[in-house]
């Protein structure tokens, strides 16, 4: 007889292994968590993307000590022969240009640290020129610091540049912005001070009202020419923008228009990034050259941190009104970077790869202000100290942290339980065996992982009792790609890797993750 045939046999669970690729596309706050690209991060912690992989930051090192209060301000000196970096606080500037403690201050007897700076050079030298508002401005010519003259007895009238808080090159001219005003000034062509300063009004054409807050030069041919164009940013976000090289003169002074973006954050908002303005505001890093002809309503297509954009905005109403918001690009790094206060004394920066568009966010770096010189990158803080950043394997001597969560993925059935077993990240570094933890999260839960210790480095080949595979790559860093166990159960997961790494590198190229599918719901 026949042994009847089985229509349902009972089938063993069969596992499967599905890549996952590298967060390279970045830091993503802005779209669904349930519908996130593969290749973008839920979290994205102290490791750059890159056009392929994801590596860690480098550190800092103590670079200038001994100021006493608050770095508010970090200035830049640059001539044919010399560099020199200079730091505001404690009611002081400090030539901090080399390493360790400062010497004897400057200028002291200051009211306000919190300075706006600008290269300039005439035919009489190289000048770094600064104001602050509340101070007599500054100039530095290479050798000694002394007053800056600013002055008109008209109407009206300009006592001095103790009210002028903004400085600005445009079409070989100093131009400042009056503290509290919708007024701008500016000097002849060359000159480096001058008893006849004059005056431009910008608030009959000011809608909005408010002040100005910035100034910059944005170019449209690349150079310095008739193409530049100066652009004035008032706190309710219009933006004027003129051509010409003459204000005085009407025949050589056009307004080319008048447009809205987001208020802008802060004076220290805006910088120029290859011939373009980036200017930051409650909406994000805007690109002038888009979004100046758009409403403001349409320049989030247009926006440098559109995948960013809930993060930008919510930091900015918990912490809007705090100190040390800036926008920087530093070059060596492809780093344009977004200072954000989380605190008086807390400090994060949204980063992004200049190159590629993606972003990441660095945390551990308490930084006031911050400041380019040459090819190096400094930063103040707030217990009168500057660090030179991108530099070394640890951040003063501590541990950097790493946290990446990538986007949740429901490896093709959103309906059907999934038990995922084991991970293979693919990770390069200098060290045999960077302590790393590792797991899958599942249903967009995002709790960190527990028994996440610093680790410095160490000859041992184990991770979680099993051998790694090894094999050189680029002769600097070993390849690390062994399976890890993992055992969460749930309908989507999400690689999530924690450390705090010191005195190592590493760089994380993506991961395969083993799962068994259960029957769908």
């Amino acid at each position: 007889m026949r042994a009847p045939i089985r229509r349902n046999p009972r089938r063993q669970a069969v596992s499967r292994a599905s890549p996952v690729p590298a967060p390279t596309a970045g830091w993503d706050a802005a779209s669904n968590i349930a519908n996130m690209p593969a290749d973008r991060a839920v979290r994205l912690d102290n490791m750059f993307p890159d056009s392929s992989e994801c590596r860690l930051r480098n550190g800092y090192t103590e670079h200038a000590t001994g100021i006493g209060g608050i770095v508010e301000t970090l200035m830049e000196y640059r001539s044919p022969t010399a560099n020199r970096l200079f730091a505001a606080g404690n009611g002081a500037i400090y030539d901090v240009t080399t390493a360790g403690a400062v010497g004897s201050a400057a200028v002291s007897g200051l009211s306000e640290d919190r300075w706006s700076h600008v290269q300039y050079s005439n035919s009489a030298g190289n000048w770094l020129i600064a104001v602050n508002g509340d101070d007599v401005g500054r100039k530095y010519d290479g050798s000694s610091w002394s007053t800056l003259a600013v002055s008109n007895g008209g109407s009206p009238s300009l006592a001095d540049s103790s009210s002028l808080d903004y400085v600005a090159v445009f079409a070989r001219r100093l131009f400042f912005l009056e503290k509290n005003s919708l007024r701008f000034w500016y000097l002849a062509v060359n000159e480096v001070g001058s008893p006849s300063a004059n005056v431009f009004d910008l608030g009959p054409h000011a809608t909005l009202g408010g002040k100005l807050v910035a100034m910059g030069s944005w170019t449209r041919d690349g150079g310095a020419g008739m193409d530049d164009l100066g652009v004035f940013l008032t706190s309710a976000g219009e933006v004027f923008v003129y051509s010409g090289l003459d204000p005085a003169n009407a025949n050589s002074w056009t307004r080319v228009g008048i447009f809205r973006i987001g208020p802008p954050i802060g004076t220290r908002c805006l910088y120029n990034l290859a011939g373009d303005l980036v200017v930051a505001t409650v909406d994000g890093l805007i690109s002038l050259s888009q979004a100046i002809n758009l409403e403001r309503m349409k320049t989030e297509r247009f926006s440098l941190s559109g995948r960013i954009a809930n993060a930008v905005t919510t930091a900015y109403a918990t912490f809007g009104s705090l100190p040390g918001w800036q926008v920087l690009y530093y070059p060596t790094g492809s780093w344009v970077i977004l200072n954000v206060p989380q605190s008086n004394a807390t400090y994060h920066q949204y980063v992004m790869n200049s190159q590629t568009g993606a972003w990441c966010r660095f945390i551990g770096m308490d930084a006031r202000c911050w400041s380019c010189l040459a090819d190096d990158l400094y930063f103040g803080s707030e217990g009168g100290s500057v660090f030179r950043a991108d530099n070394g394997q640890n951040d003063g001597g501590a541990g950097i942290q790493v946290v990446v969560l990538q986007a949740y993925n429901y490896f093709g059935r959103s309906a059907n339980l999934k038990h995922f077993r084991q991970v293979r990240p693919i990770l390069f570094s200098n060290s045999t065996l960077p302590e790393i933890e590792i797991q899958v999260s599942v249903d967009f839960q995002e709790s960190d992982i527990p028994g996440s210790t610093t680790f410095a480095g160490t000859a041992a080949g184990v991770w979680d009792a099993g051998l790694w595979d090894s094999a050189i790559w680029g002769g600097a860093q070993e390849r690390l790609s062994g399976w890890q166990t993992t055992n969460s159960l749930g309908e989507a997961g999400a690689l999530r890797i924690e450390a705090t790494l010191k005195d190592i590198e590493l760089t994380y190229a993506g991961a395969s993750i083993l799962y068994e599918m259960g029957a769908p719901y």
